[in-house]
């Protein structure tokens, strides 16, 4: 398809915490596309879900009718979690990214983990509370994170039974149920994935090294230059690159991802375990997508233009 002939919506911002983020990846990709000379309009969804474009409020979603796709650059709740997908679907516009299920599944980090493990890959002993005073009888550290969440937000590592339980309630307070898992202390990785021509493909693995200060790839540490060192391609054997790889791959196609997707990975006892997959990964100046792609052979400008041939062409073949 040539898409300098047709209309390219980019739809940033939106309700979530990772609003910022989100223009930061839609900017990158309006700013690669006009280079391209592809029609795109950058489209601001509000917090409250009011729909602008170059300061001209529009009627949303049906506004995004006109557009012959949207590229989805919103993140976190509500553009990642299913929501922004299903509506898509509901009045018919195409997108890019994985669909609503995948998309809800993916944010689900609970759901997600039991299909990850019922498809046999390894993943962290984990338990979740959904009231307050339910116990923990696992060891310290632990991890406690929101249920439904992205970008290492809201993520806390705790040492003690008194921190687990305050860092649980101030979750719980945002009406999430909460996750609390035991801490793999090992070497951290992640993997992308990318769909092209059809083929799912895993991208070069990456390491991530935070600074001593986050002790682990928190929120500041994905956005925040300096705040990690990474290695991309990981400097690993084939053998252990050959297991992440396929390890990103199997959780894309379980949770039954379209286009492209990250994976997070510790490797820790001699063993891989899978912690979340991010369906909608970021396409900022510091993602690792995009530093995998480009690792790949596959510079920012050839990045955006497979997510959009593969997007469409799910839709050409009737595979939404």
């Amino acid at each position: 398809m040539n898409f300098k002939n047709i209309t390219i919506g980019v739809l940033m911002g939106g309700p979530s915490a990772e609003r910022e983020v989100s223009f930061k990846t839609g900017i990158n990709v309006c700013t690669v596309l006009r280079e391209r000379n592809y029609a795109i309009t950058p489209l601001i969804l509000g917090k409250d879900l009011s729909l602008s474009s170059g300061g001209i409020d529009l009627l949303f979603p049906e506004a995004l009718k006109k557009y012959d796709i949207i590229f989805n650059a919103l993140h976190g709740t509500f553009g990642e979690d299913g929501q922004l997908q299903a509506m898509l679907d509901a009045l018919g516009v195409r997108y890019t990214g994985s669909g609503a299920e995948a998309s809800a599944l993916g944010m689900d980090k609970w759901k997600s983990r039991e299909i990850f493990r019922m498809g046999g890959l390894v993943v962290p002993e984990s338990h979740i509370w959904k009231k307050r005073g339910d116990e923990y009888d696992g060891a310290f550290p632990a991890v406690v994170k929101p249920r439904a969440s992205g970008s290492s937000d809201g993520v806390f590592l705790v040492e003690t039974r008194e921190a687990l339980r305050e860092k649980a309630e101030q979750l719980m307070h945002s009406g999430t149920d909460v996750i609390v898992e035991e801490y793999c202390d090992g070497r951290e990785f992640t993997c992308g994935v990318l769909e092209q021509d059809g083929i799912v493909r895993a991208l070069p693995v990456v390491e991530i090294r935070p600074e001593k200060e986050h002790g682990f790839f928190d929120y500041e540490a994905k956005y925040v230059p300096g705040a990690a060192t990474e290695t991309v391609p990981a400097l690993l054997d084939e053998q252990l690159t050959a297991e992440l790889q396929c390890a990103a791959v199997r959780a894309h196609e379980l949770i039954g991802c379209r286009v492209y997707s990250r994976t997070d990975i510790i490797v820790s006892r001699n063993k891989a375990y899978v912690l979340e997959i991010n369906t909608l990964p970021g396409l900022t100046e510091t993602s690792l997508l995009p530093k995998a792609a480009k690792a790949a052979g596959i510079d920012f400008a050839d990045l955006t233009k497979t997510i959009l041939a593969a997007s469409s062409a799910r839709y050409e073949k009737g595979n939404k």
